[in-house]
């Protein structure tokens, strides 16, 4: 929360360990990844773990779901099984790339409404990247938009990326949408974003990826800051 400088979500991440402990970035498997059946083996092993472990804390934590993912049933039933279980739902939010080849856009809608409708918080995540539009915005009625890290990086390198970030910032917040700031690695962008009017942040400034046994508690939010 850059108002306040606590933790208030913690986004959960995918990773590999290779055979000597390491941990692999997404990027370098889950290309192949998709391409095979284990694909959704490894989704729903993302939402159990990620449910389980964050039941029992009190802040907010997000999952990462492409719209392909909301289209397939048996993913959206165990999101809402899984949530339920754990007594989580109201405290899950599902970070959804934008993707310009939507199918059956309709149903993608009607299944994010419905999750919405549970409790779930529904976020835009890497907007300003690829095809990026306004309308998508309103359509899926979001309640956060993550602006992504490469627009982030440029804020005070280029004045057209930053009236663009000011932009969504002033959209974002007359739609009472809040707005992250993804990729803030250094204190000249941290103040930018606070001055623009980003909510959030997150980045290497803050921390880098941690595994689940090593991140901070997360502040009770009736303790006073």
């Amino acid at each position: 929360d850059l108002s306040t400088g606590r933790i208030c979500k913690f986004e959960t991440l995918m990773r590999l360990l290779d055979k000597d402990g390491n941990p692999v970035p997404p990027g370098q498997f889950l290309p192949v990844l998709k391409q095979t059946h284990f694909y959704a083996y490894m989704t729903h092993a993302m939402i159990e773990q990620a449910c389980a472990f964050f039941k029992d804390k009190h802040c907010h934590f997000s999952i990462n779901f492409t719209v392909d993912d909301l289209l397939r049933k048996e993913t959206v039933q165990l999101i809402v099984d899984t949530a339920l279980r754990y007594d989580v739902i109201g405290r899950l939010m599902l970070e959804v790339v934008e993707t310009e080849n939507i199918q059956n856009y309709d149903q993608a809608l009607e299944t994010i409404s419905y999750l919405k409708g549970l409790g779930c918080q529904i976020s835009i995540d890497d907007f300003g990247s690829g095809y990026s539009n306004f309308s998508y915005l309103t359509q899926v009625s979001a309640d956060v938009i993550k602006i992504d890290g490469s627009l982030v990086q440029e804020i005070n390198k280029d004045e057209r990326t930053r009236e663009l970030i000011s932009s969504i910032v002033q959209f974002a917040h007359r739609s009472e949408m809040q707005v992250v700031a993804e990729f803030i690695d250094s204190e000249e962008i941290l103040q930018s974003v606070k001055e623009i009017g980003c909510d959030m942040g997150q980045g290497y400034l803050f921390s880098q990826p941690l595994a689940a046994s090593e991140i901070p508690p997360c502040p009770d939010p009736g303790q006073p800051v």
